[in-house]
């Protein structure tokens, strides 16, 4: 065959991982926010 590039399948499982990694980073900023405002509304 000699193709080169990358499948439909492929691109599909790259997209859903970078997906899950953006999830997780927002979840994991969201959690840190929320730390943050508590913190200061204990400070003050």
């Amino acid at each position: 065959m000699g193709k080169k590039g990358f499948t439909l399948v492929e691109l599909l499982i790259v997209i859903v991982v970078i997906a899950i990694l953006a999830a997780i980073s927002i979840i994991a900023f969201n959690g840190i926010q929320n730390r943050g405002y508590d913190t200061l509304y204990k400070a003050t």
